[in-house]
């Protein structure tokens, strides 16, 4: 064999390393950065989320209501932030998409309130990408949701 092409298939394989190790330290530090809790996640209650004085509507929603929207909407920003090369999890938007639309309506104001940043819960499902292999269906269930998030 030439030297040529032992240089040329050393430096293809060292190529071919650096890149499944990057890959593979990318992975890791998103998954890390999953499960860590985001910097304010401190409790909200329907005072903090709700102006009872402006809406009747949202008089009637309790604490209660707002705590369990706001796990959901912590385990929906942990999913969509940052990059996802892992694929999302389907069990947790169909949990969302199983919401009645009051339930849905209160996720909706925690998500915006803590996690939008400027943003609305529904333009962060519209711009996260669900259209990888292992979330086939996925795409349009989401798309279901913001439906509804455009209804209520």
């Amino acid at each position: 064999m030439k030297t040529t092409t032992k240089i040329t298939l050393g430096f293809i394989g060292a190529l071919v390393l650096t890149i499944v190790v990057l890959a593979i330290v990318i992975v890791v530090k998103n998954q890390k950065a999953k499960a860590k809790t985001p910097e304010n996640d401190t409790p909200l209650k329907a005072d903090d989320v709700f102006d009872k004085t402006s809406s009747g509507n949202a008089a009637a929603v309790t604490d209660a209501e707002v705590d369990a929207a706001d796990r959901l909407a912590a385990k929906l920003y942990r999913d969509m932030d940052g990059l996802n090369l892992m694929g999302h999890d389907i069990d947790l938007y169909e949990e969302v998409n199983l919401l009645s639309d009051r339930e849905l309506s209160i996720l909706n104001a925690v998500f915006n309130k803590k996690y939008g940043n400027g943003e609305t819960l529904i333009e962060w499902l519209d711009a996260e990408s669900f259209l990888w292999a292992d979330n086939f269906g996925l795409d349009t269930l989401v798309k279901s949701i913001i439906n509804r998030l455009n209804k209520i």
